[in-house]
């Protein structure tokens, strides 16, 4: 008697067009392909979404800083 192998398990990707009928690598904004990069494992949504709002207020704390500068080199007020 021969043992059957499991069949191997869907994807992400898979699952997601069989459930929502559409593809979850498919930008929404301009139809192009999205490349997948990393996954985070263990971390919750909202933490993930903290983390990038904090990525967010140091990136426009840099650019306020960046003028503030010019506006002291260009002597404006």
């Amino acid at each position: 008697m021969k043992v059957k192998e499991k069949p191997p398990k869907p994807g992400f990707a898979s699952l997601m067009k069989q459930f929502t009928r559409t593809d979850p690598y498919q930008c929404v904004l301009c139809g192009g392909r999205m490349v997948f990069n990393s996954a985070e494992a263990g971390v919750r949504a909202e933490r993930l979404l903290e983390i990038r709002r904090q990525e967010f207020k140091k990136q426009r704390w840099l650019r306020q800083a960046a003028w503030e500068d010019l506006y002291e080199i260009w002597d404006i007020e």
